[in-house]
């Protein structure tokens, strides 16, 4: 959440993120209004829907105003290309909104209007919209460390290109004395934003943090907030009693998890209470195994899918956990699996979280089990990733073993191929609008394509060149 998807390779944290990259990501969740908005004229107004257009052969031009055209710009970039022409049916809310970035410049589109470039310093990645669908979030980099190697601060700007500004500053957050990687003498180390989900009212992001050394992931299992009205963001949860969170969709309570324990507190950090405790996972790596927790949809409860400690060793299993407002946790189920992974990261349980996706000991054969284990269902052996669940929890993506062999799969185990248009390339990643559109990028990694369409209809390029992406349906 996200977990939020990351799409170009960096070197932020070392051998560590290489090997967590795949599974570990930023969600967004689900809310209401922010508390400080920006024009939102492209938004309230309808839209229209052009006709598909394809990309131009050089790719398009990136001046304001400069749309796809049929054909080569005849006077090349600094001219303006046929406008795509609508079809005159005007977009009902709610209203698809693609962010992405090119050449780490972050760029938007309303509906199936024409991109618009909205930040130009080559500095920007990583963009997530709030869920109320008026706000970018995004990672800017030190101008000398273009690959994000080193701090980096958090901005917001509205997806009308209005509001820019910092979040959260490198000198925000403290550093603290040791030896980065490669050094001999000892020095201040980053601390840097690690988890990052937007509060559930889009009016501002919560994070926790790790130390950038180059070895490991030191996390701190910490909590802060920046709001949209804040000078600098707050610190709510000190230095080990945070970690891996989640907020409730009313925003009232939060669920923390470090490497051994799960907790609840007040949104303010106020009341914190363990409420699970297990034993520490081995994870064969330097970094640490911290479960993601996640709410039910009412809020009436949240749900904690735990490792046992050996995920790697015959016997493997999970454990799912019902964790009440108020109470004991509950144990719900136990099945048998690797759920080491998959339970880093909320993108395995279903949105009704009716449903969590899990592998085998063979870790390549891709599970469902029900929530409280009394259905399990197997989708299919030789699956690398799972990648996502349509928003009505009846469908899912994944990926096969190899590049881009993405499947949709459903509850009743039948499966078949990501419908991408003959020629598009391999797809990398499948994000949903609804339960019948998604919306992917494919081609060569670093350099994607970024598509749109329904699973059974026509497909539409939303841009080309593009690195990092995030969408939603805005109400």
């Amino acid at each position: 959440m996200l977990m939020r998807h990351k799409l170009r390779r960096r070197r932020v944290l070392g051998l560590s993120l290489v090997l967590l990259g795949v599974v570990l990501a930023c969600a967004l969740l689900p809310g209401g209004t922010s508390t400080s908005e920006p024009a939102t004229e492209a938004l309230q107004d309808p839209t229209v829907t052009p006709e598909r257009q394809p990309v131009c052969t050089p790719p398009p031009c990136r001046e304001d105003e400069v749309y796809y055209c049929p054909d080569v710009c005849p006077g090349g970039c600094g001219t303006t290309c046929a406008t795509p022409t609508p079809s005159g049916e005007p977009w009902e809310a709610p209203v698809p909104v693609f962010v992405y970035t090119v050449e780490r410049n972050i760029w938007a589109a309303v509906g199936y209007n024409a991109p618009r470039q909205l930040t130009f310093e080559g500095l920007d990645s990583v963009p997530r919209l709030s869920p109320d669908g008026n706000w970018i979030l995004f990672n800017r980099g030190e101008p000398e460390a273009l690959a994000e190697v080193g701090p980096f601060a958090l901005w917001v700007i509205g997806v009308d290109g209005s509001g820019a500004r910092s979040l959260v500053l490198p000198e925000d957050l403290p550093g603290e004395p040791g030896t980065p990687a490669g050094e001999d003498e000892e020095g201040m180390l980053d601390r840097l934003p690690y988890q990052v989900h937007w509060l559930p009212d889009s009016s501002g992001v919560a994070f926790n943090t790790l130390l950038e050394t180059g070895y490991g992931l030191l996390t701190k299992d910490d909590l802060w907030i920046a709001t949209l009205e804040s000078d600098a963001p707050l610190q709510l949860l000190p230095d080990g009693t945070g970690g891996a969170f989640a907020h409730a969709p009313a925003g009232d309570l939060i669920l923390v998890a470090d490497a051994d324990s799960v907790a609840m507190a007040n949104a303010n950090g106020t009341d914190r209470r363990e409420v699970l405790a297990f034993e520490p996972v081995n994870t064969a790596s330097e970094y640490a195994y911290i479960p993601q927790p996640v709410w039910l949809p009412d809020g009436t409860a949240g749900l904690a899918a735990i490792s046992s400690p050996a995920p790697f060793e015959p016997g493997a299993e999970g454990l799912l956990w019902s964790l009440p407002r108020s109470g004991a946790a509950e144990r719900l189920a136990t099945a048998p699996g690797l759920f080491l992974f998959v339970t880093m990261n909320d993108r395995a349980w279903s949105p009704d979280r009716q449903w969590l996706a899990y592998f085998g000991e063979d870790r390549t054969t891709l599970f469902l089990t029900s929530y409280n284990g009394a259905t399990q269902i197997t989708v299919a052996t030789g699956v690398g990733q799972f990648l996502s669940w349509s928003p009505d929890s009846g469908q899912f993506a994944y990926s096969l073993l190899g590049d881009g062999n993405v499947m949709i799969g459903a509850l009743d185990g039948a499966s078949y191929p990501f419908p991408a248009d003959e020629g598009v390339g391999p797809v990398w990643d499948v994000q949903w609008l609804d339960a019948t559109s998604s919306v992917y990028v494919a081609g060569d990694y670093g350099d994607f394509t970024l598509w749109t369409g329904a699973l059974d209809g026509e497909q539409r390029i939303i841009d080309v060149g593009v690195e990092d992406f995030d969408a939603r349906l805005a109400p």
